[in-house]
């Protein structure tokens, strides 16, 4: 009976990994799919009531909905590591420089130009948001391949948002990132007191957080507005956005 029960288990495991993730197929699956997401997420300090990969998992969440949608592409694997230097000095964070960055990522798309004709960047933190839209707007075409960078910090979301949070949008580890990693990973999540204190700061993300912002948060929101819904709200709404901008990309 122990048996039977543990090949069932496995058989569930499997399960999870149909959807067109790079690392879930085989060289000869790769025949069908001439358009690839490239994401990038990020491993930096989110406060103290998120997780230092909150980027990253914000990320994967919103590729798995994407999956949900539209599963002519395929997914590459996300990159973890990237552009969090505002955040150095916060026990945890790990960065590169953009000059690194622009070398690592000028070796992945060179190894998979064989593969796709067309890229897309997608990212979940906004220190990369300078980086990977310049190198699109710099390398249109890269290797024989269309690269887009995909912008979602756009109004026709950030309105909805504004509207669901009666106010600002935070800027790091507030609200709306609670939120979502409430809804992702509930398990990775503190939820802060209702009287935990907030302080307006007049960010300057040029300059380095922790001399800012001494607990990482940066949510100019005078309200404590958390929920799995409104988690739940934006990714779908992200992933239905990056939809619309791969099938008609301008």
């Amino acid at each position: 009976m122990s048996i039977v029960l543990e090949i069932k288990i496995l058989n569930i495991s499997h399960n999870k990994f149909t959807m067109p993730f790079l690392k879930n197929l085989k060289t000869t699956e790769l025949e069908n799919y001439t358009k690839a997401i490239l994401p990038f997420g990020a491993t930096e300090q989110h406060g103290p009531f998120l997780p230092l990969g909150t980027d990253s998992v914000i990320m994967e969440g919103i590729l798995v909905e994407i999956e949900k949608g539209y599963s002519q592409l395929v997914i590459l694997p996300n990159i973890e590591i990237t552009c969090s230097q505002e955040h150095a000095g916060f026990t945890g964070t790990m960065w590169v420089s953009q000059k690194t960055m622009q070398a690592y990522l000028v070796d992945i798309l060179n190894s998979i130009s064989n593969t796709f004709d067309e890229i897309y960047f997608i990212t979940s933190h906004g220190g990369n948001v300078e980086f990977l839209s310049r190198f699109a707007e710099e390398n249109k075409v890269f290797a024989g391949m269309n690269i887009y960078y995909i912008n979602t910090e756009v109004e026709e979301i950030d309105s909805v948002l504004r509207q669901e949070l009666q106010g600002e949008i935070d800027e790091h580890a507030g609200n709306l990132e609670i939120s979502t990693m409430l809804y992702l990973e509930e398990d990775l999540v503190d939820v802060p007191p209702s009287n935990y204190p907030k302080t307006t700061i007049a960010m300057n993300w040029s300059k380095p957080v922790i001399v800012q912002s001494k607990t990482g948060i940066v949510d100019n929101n005078p309200q404590w507005i958390i929920s799995k819904e409104l988690g739940k709200k934006f990714v779908e709404m992200s992933a239905e956005y990056i939809i619309k901008q791969i099938k008609f990309p301008s």
